[in-house]
């Protein structure tokens, strides 16, 4: 914070403020992927994750608000569901939920 004084009618200011812009611009979603923030003034964090049924690898993104620059740190990797409603022709699913649902990455069907 900047401190200012008042003599003789003239302001001597011995420091100035600085002041860090806030990140006004959302930071872009993707198929699978979403960023939350519960602010977006200069220091926050945002977290990246997954969207329901998508499967988070290894672990969620972060990006730090910077005087009005969202820096992305790292990128969580989201893994797609099958559609269960493609499955081959005498093909039925295992392990997962079938019925017109997604079926979650890595599920097998025979």
């Amino acid at each position: 914070a900047g401190e200012a004084q008042c003599i003789n009618g003239v302001w001597n200011v011995t420091l100035s403020p600085t002041c860090m812009a806030p990140c006004n611009t959302s930071l872009a979603n993707t198929t699978g992927m979403f960023w939350h923030s519960p602010s977006s003034l200069h220091n926050s964090t945002a977290v990246g994750n997954c969207t329901d049924n998508y499967l988070l690898v290894d672990s969620p993104g972060f990006a730090y608000c910077y005087n009005g620059v969202w820096n992305v740190s790292s990128t969580p990797t989201c893994l797609a569901p099958c559609d269960s409603s493609n499955l081959p022709t005498n093909t039925t699913s295992t392990g997962w939920i079938i019925n017109n649902y997604p079926t979650l990455h890595n599920s097998t069907a025979t």
